[in-house]
């Protein structure tokens, strides 16, 4: 799931059951204790049509089948049927995951709790505080402002959602919404990129497509790439931000292409597979980056000056720097974790290999990356980790110190961003130790071997392509 909202709807809301998730109401127990009389079988709502889950709400209250809240967000019947007249909903629809999502970003945070839309879009006067107050009115598991983080309604419902939490999730959208804004996207598409719910328990890949997908074709399945593609800042061919608006024509074609290009995949417009799934893990980071930005608790942003590239970013107090010294650890003790464009991590590697040329050799391609990262990395700051971050925004296509943009970092973990257009990101876990050097370098030594021979495939594939295209007969 992208949402950082939505993943705290699912925990403190439907669960595990999700779409699926429901309620019979409330009951009174002997002792006159309220209770919430739970789900006594499964249903698949999306085998429904909304005017049947609709009519199961307007039962009786004594009746076995009746339903209160249905769905990931927990629809009671009013809110269900002021719903279906406000987006003029036909009933004879099935209560899929889509139509829940449309529900929630057309209808509940807007419609009925403008506060949290408004809030968002940074709409002025509109406090962090008004769009809180609406989450907990909606929602019971949300804690309330104004009644010290509980419910804001009473027993049976509790509170799990702390402010803080939901204060850092409207934050997180707030700066999403802002960033989409500042790349050219429409208001419209802004809002459908910050509120994207992600997969869905129907859905087969991040991207809700089973195969794939080219020019031709439409439907939400695109729609969600474009919108993917719009938040990392592909544009059309005329250079003018991605509208996601279903359509699999020329603009997307070439904002697919673009992508495939600038990520060493196959350049032939059509989002297959790992075309998706690169998209949707770009698409990840991005939302690390929102989690990380000092905007988010309304800190100035630090900018690049000079040498000095490495930002100090709090994530609550300012005492909580990020600091990544230390003694290197033994090679039976240390691990790391990078992500990025295509790298997975490193595990203790006890081989005895030969000594391989490091970051620190004036003769190595990226040493001048790497110096920059020690001219604004702390002074007693580790070759261990210098290594380790040099790597990191290597594998991710940060190879020259004009590529590296600011770095930010929360005490657990430190993301290096990218000058590049595309948006591209680096990541290191500081809460592990290091690996060696020499571990860094035999894994960048095995990821460039793998990036030579998945060239030398599509080089073999293309030759193969052309090849079959001469011997065809003309038509």
């Amino acid at each position: 799931m992208s949402n950082p909202l939505l993943d705290l709807i699912s925990h403190g809301e439907s669960g595990v059951d999700g779409y699926n998730a429901y309620n019979r109401g409330t009951y009174i127990d002997a002792q006159g204790k309220p209770h919430i009389r739970p789900a006594n079988e499964p249903i698949d709502f999306s085998s429904l049509t909304l005017g049947q889950v609709q009519d199961m709400q307007h039962l009786g209250h004594d009746d076995p089948k009746r339903l209160l809240a249905v769905g990931k967000y927990q629809v009671i019947p009013k809110t269900m049927d002021d719903a279906i007249n406000k987006l003029d909903l036909d009933r004879d629809q099935l209560f899929t995951p889509e139509l829940q999502d449309k529900i929630f970003s057309d209808y509940l945070i807007v419609d009925k709790r403008p506060d949290v839309h408004d809030y968002i879009i940074g709409k002025p006067g509109v406090t962090l505080e008004d769009a809180q107050r609406g989450m907990a009115k909606e929602w019971g598991s949300f804690g309330d402002p104004d009644n010290s983080g509980h419910s804001h309604y009473p027993s049976p419902n509790k509170s799990s959602i702390t402010l803080e939490q939901s204060a850092d999730a409207l934050n997180q959208m707030r700066a999403q919404y802002k960033a989409s804004i500042d790349r050219g996207l429409t208001s419209d598409a802004a809002w459908q990129a910050v509120t994207d719910s992600g997969p869905s328990q129907t859905q087969a890949n991040p991207q809700h497509s089973t195969g794939p997908l080219r020019q031709g074709a439409h439907g939400d399945a695109v729609r969600a790439m474009q919108a993917d593609l719009a938040a990392l800042g592909y544009t059309d061919n005329r250079g003018h931000a991605l509208q996601p608006d279903g359509h699999y024509g020329p603009n997307t074609g070439a904002a697919v292409y673009a992508f495939q290009s600038d990520h060493g995949l196959l350049s032939d417009g059509v989002a297959g597979r790992h075309t998706l799934e690169a998209i949707h893990g770009q698409r990840q980071l991005i939302n690390d980056i929102s989690a990380l930005a000092p905007e988010l608790d309304g800190r100035q942003r630090a900018r690049v000056e000079g040498s000095v590239i490495f930002s100090r970013v709090y994530a609550t107090e300012p005492a909580a720097t990020v600091t990544p010294t230390g003694p290197a650890p033994s090679p039976t003790q240390s691990h790391m974790l990078i992500t990025g464009q295509a790298s997975r991590g490193i595990a203790p590697d006890t081989n005895t290999n030969p000594q391989l040329r490091d970051f620190s050799d004036s003769s190595h391609p990226q040493n001048a990356l790497y110096n920059t990262l020690k001219a604004g990395f702390p002074s007693d700051t580790t070759p261990a980790w210098l290594a380790c971050a040099t790597a990191a925004c290597y594998m991710s296509g940060i190879k020259q110190p004009d590529d590296l943009g600011d770095i930010y970092g929360n005490g657990e973990k430190i993301m290096f961003m990218s000058n590049s257009l595309f948006a591209l990101s680096a990541t290191i876990d500081t809460t592990q130790p290091p690996p060696t050097v020499q571990q860094t370098m035999q894994h960048v030594q095995q990821f460039d071997q793998q990036k030579a021979q998945r060239m030398s495939e599509i080089r073999t594939q293309s030759a193969h392509v052309n090849a079959h295209a001469q011997q065809a007969p003309t038509r």
